[in-house]
């Protein structure tokens, strides 16, 4: 299957599915340096095309390849460096540049080895400039010199759809994912076709050249609908699918976090599809936060704001005021800081069934009863969002917590949640007035010291100094804490357009000192690090905060701009409390006093949320109510039904395309496989060239016995003779069929002529069926027939459609 090598529109379609890989990377505008990609991919192509038109050896070609490649990314080098204008000539000019790229290099690996946090980003250009140029070049010279077209069509389209997948922006890069399938689909066709013009010649079949004009005509009809159906039969990736099972979610975020350790300081790189939180979080540069909403939730209490700003306004005492609640929506929390990077190392992971299974908070005496019912509105989610302390949630789930299994720090559904579906959270709420959390005292545990109080040598003393400028004569935690929460707001700029912070500097030291300007992730950042300064456990929460509240006060839209960070200070007796240093949230306000302290809990939670569409189910709608017990399934909309169509027809049509292939029949008879529900209405042939497995028994025969080992390895060489276009009719002997497959595939001639000879054996010579060590080496003759034959399914299933059409047009 392989093109002329001189064929133009191969070539085209060749560099385009390159150029569309390389624009779709460009697009992002993650790193400096990226519009360099698309002439990676261009003349990387040509290159390429070129080596496979010489004379060369596959390994010169591959050296060349490289030393093209290289010399292109070191242009880009000196063209990003930042050494200009230095004295001593262009030489010495080159000699400080690449002296400063091995350093940049050696410090990227040692970053990855240690993992620490990177925040070079010209290595991720250069990684990337490079991947494409070799990419490009060995697989336009695989397609040219090879004939291999998946070689040319799968690393670099594998690249288009990690870009889909990561970025966030606004760029709609599934417009460069389609026109890559339409370049590479419109190839493959291409290949084809070439494939059936040198048929045609060596068995003497005259065509005109209209067949080049028709063939690309069908096939970019066949290209255009195939796309469309894929594009409107589902709205789930296979991405997404693979993080339903939460073993296969949780290596995929271990693979993302990488990612983001070594490229956290990409710009413009917002929460990714899916989970906006993982195991890690890094400090780097400016974000983009969109709109669009991500879940709506209904709680059974509401927080009394209205009032609170009456009475304020009215200047009456803040102890007289009612409890001015405040809800953080919390995804996960961190313990563990280093050079920029904050990890989650202090839990254990266990699973959680509702049916018999619940939480036991630590700190549940005093606490609130919450219960609240989030509704997904973004496409998809698998990490939950909690209040607080939870009790309990109607979804099994895969949580992480701390070794004694009290305090939860994330928790994820083993099922993806999609948009729509709902679930039901109970959790024990603190509400503690300033007494309480004065009178808490600091004696804290040694687990709690170990875990909370760590700080990384990259903290500077300055940092150190400050901490105890701000609040190291105040005589309790919670003066300390909210001390170093007002200075926070007003010493710290919010802006979410920064830059990141430059290499090898603390980003907390950073924020404080040298550009005081940032966004929630340094706020809580920073109030962390002073408070474990001063000796105060603290940790790092992230998720999302209140959001918009409807005129009830019970129910809150949360969007994507509504993402946040705050600090959680550790309190004995009480447990974690949240702090709010950022500047663009409201201040949060505590009472010095509580008139009336919560009754305590430590029980799943029974006061429903009023719902007045029915008393008897609370806060649950009628719909909702009828799948508590278990699923949570939301109802399925029309349009879903809609689009399913679409889907259930490609699943047919797949069906069909795995007879097809399992039996080497053609699609009409593969048809009448599927809609005569096994009929059998051919006649036994008694061929001597055609295995049982091949014939047809008359209507009402018994079923025929399973094929030996010969009789399998014999259908699969008469299936890679019909994929070939090779005569094999009935009056063909098992030795004369073989002869002529011999004759195309002279490097299969030992794997066939042992099948022949077993076939011919077991089928004339009454001998028994090959056992054994006979059998094994059948077997791996089969096998080596079969890796020959794999090769051309896409092909035949390309044919078998365009025939299908043919059809339908009324041509033969």
């Amino acid at each position: 299957m392989r093109p002329p090598r001189t064929d133009g529109w191969s070539l085209f379609l060749v560099l385009g599915m390159l150029l569309t890989a390389g624009y779709a990377l460009a697009a992002t505008q993650w790193a400096p340096g990226l519009g360099r990609v698309p002439a990676a991919a261009f003349a990387a192509g040509l290159l390429g095309w070129i080596l496979a038109q010489s004379r060369f050896r596959p390994r010169a070609s591959a050296l060349l390849t490289a030393g093209y490649g290289l010399t292109f990314v070191l242009w880009a080098l000196f063209q990003e460096s930042p050494i200009s204008g230095q004295p001593g000539g262009i030489w010495l000019g080159m000699h400080l540049r690449t002296w400063l790229s091995l350093a940049r290099l050696s410090e990227f690996f040692r970053r990855l080895y240690t993992g620490a946090p990177n925040s070079d980003l010209l290595i991720f250009t250069l990684a990337l400039l490079w991947a494409m140029w070799m990419l490009a070049s060995l697989g336009a010279w695989s397609a040219f010199r090879l004939g291999r077209f998946w070689a040319a069509f799968l690393p670099t389209g594998v690249g288009v759809l990690a870009v889909a997948y990561f970025y966030s922006g606004e760029v709609n890069q599934r417009f460069y994912l389609a026109l890559y399938l339409l370049f590479g689909l419109l190839l493959l066709a291409r290949f084809s076709l070439h494939e059936q013009k040198d048929d045609w010649r060596s068995h003497a079949v005259n065509f005109t050249g209209e067949v080049s004009y028709e063939f690309a005509r069908v096939a970019l009809l066949t290209t255009i609908v195939v796309l469309t159906l894929a594009w409107g039969a589902s709205g789930r990736s296979a991405l997404q699918t693979l993080e339903q099972d939460a073993r296969w979610g949780r290596r995929w975020d271990s693979a993302r976090e990488t990612f983001t350790r070594l490229f956290g300081e990409l710009q413009a790189a917002g929460p990714g599809p899916g989970d906006y939180y993982g195991q890690s979080l890094a400090l780097g540069g400016a974000v983009d936060l969109s709109a669009s909403p991500v879940f709506e939730v209904t709680t059974s209490r509401a927080p009394d704001a209205d009032a609170f700003i009456r009475r304020a306004a009215a200047n009456d005492p803040i102890e007289s005021a009612p409890t001015l609640d405040r809800f953080y929506w919390r995804a996960a929390v961190y313990d563990y800081y280093q050079d920029g990077h904050w990890q989650l190392t202090a839990s254990l992971g266990r699973s959680f069934d509702p049916s018999d299974d619940e939480l036991q908070p630590e700190h549940a005496s005093g606490r609130l009863p919450i219960e609240a019912r989030f509704t997904v509105l973004s496409p998809s989610i698998a990490r939950l969002y909690l209040i607080s302390e939870p009790v309990w949630v109607d979804r099994p789930l895969w949580i992480e917590s701390d070794p004694d299994g009290l305090s939860v720090a994330s928790a994820r559904s083993k099922a993806l949640l999609s948009n729509g579906t709902s679930y039901l959270e109970r959790s024990a709420m603190l509400r503690a007035d300033q007494s309480s959390l004065r009178a808490a005292g600091q004696t804290y545990s040694g687990w709690i010291q170990d875990h909370y109080l760590q700080l990384p040598a990259s903290v500077t003393s300055r940092t150190r100094e400050l901490a105890y400028r701000i609040a190291g004569d105040l005589p309790t935690a919670f003066d300390k804490a909210e001390a170093v929460t007002r200075y926070l707001r007003g010493a710290i700029e919010y802006d979410v357009k920064i830059s990141p912070p430059p290499t090898g500097s603390d980003p907390v030291d950073w924020v404080l000192f040298d550009s005081p300007r940032g966004y929630c992730n340094y706020y809580a950042s920073a109030e962390v690090i002073l408070l474990r300064a001063l000796g105060i456990p603290a940790r790092l929460a992230v998720g999302f905060s209140q959001g918009e509240a409807d005129e009830s006060g019970r129910t809150f839209l949360v969007r994507e701009s509504a993402a946040h960070a705050w600090p959680e200070v550790y309190f004995p007796n009480l447990g974690w409390v949240e702090f709010e240093p950022t500047a663009s949230e409201p201040e949060l306000v505590r009472p010095l006093v509580r008139a009336a302290p919560p009754a305590s809990t430590s029980a799943p939670v029974t006061d429903p949320i009023e719902d007045p569409r029915d008393p008897r189910l609370g806060n649950i709608p009628e719909e909702q109510a009828l799948d508590q017990g278990g699923a949570g399934r939301a109802r399925l909309p029309i349009g879903l039904i809609v689009l399913g169509v679409p889907a259930v027809l490609l699943m047919l049509a797949a069906a069909w395309a795995t007879i097809v292939f399992m039996r080497g029949d053609s699609p009409l008879r593969a048809a009448q496989h599927i809609f005569a529900s096994g009929r059998r209405t051919n006649e036994k042939a008694s061929s001597p060239g055609l295995p049982r497995g091949e014939l047809r028994e008359p209507e009402g025969a018994r079923d025929p016995a399973p094929l030996s080992t010969a009789e399998r390895a014999y259908v699969w060489t008469r299936r890679l003779s019909d994929w070939h276009n090779l005569e094999r009719g009935p009056h063909l002997t098992p030795l004369e069929h073989v002869a002529r497959l011999k004759q195309r595939l002279p490097e299969l001639t030992p794997s066939l002529d042992l099948i022949a000879r077993y076939y011919t054996r077991e089928r004339y010579g009454a001998a028994a069926p090959a056992i054994g060590a006979e059998a094994q080496h059948l077997a791996a003759a089969q096998r080596n027939v079969m890796r020959h034959a794999l090769p051309l399914v896409p092909q035949r299933i390309l044919h078998w459609g365009l025939h299908g059409l043919r059809l339908l047009r009324g041509r033969v």
